[in-house]
């Protein structure tokens, strides 16, 4: 029975690999790449305010998190989000001026 030939040192092996299978691993450089920021904004609404402009376009939208009075809501089943506007839709529940509303995203 030949010998098998081991895996060559830039080769990874890994279950199921054959001989001639290479797995590609990148290399993460910090210089080129910047962790997104959080960012957290707070906005006392008037009554019935729907409509939210955040100061920046989150990296996704369902990254973004809402708060009412510390109450954390659902995207979509509460709120929708296009681009740096956030909509409140969870409606009969009206928002006023003793609401606290905070939101919490990556940019």
């Amino acid at each position: 029975m030949p010998a098998v030939p081991g895996p060559r040192p830039d080769q990874i092996r890994q279950d199921g690999a054959s001989v001639g299978d290479v797995l590609t691993v990148g290399a993460f450089s910090p210089e080129f790449a910047t962790p997104p920021a959080q960012t957290n904004e707070t906005f006392v609404p008037t009554l019935g305010q729907t409509v939210f402009n955040l100061a920046a376009t989150p990296s996704s939208h369902a990254d973004v998190q809402m708060f009412i009075n510390t109450v954390k809501y659902i995207i979509i089943t509460n709120y929708t989000v296009a681009g740096s506007v956030v909509t409140w839709t969870d409606f009969p529940f009206t928002l006023d001026s003793l609401d606290i509303v905070e939101f919490i995203y990556f940019i």
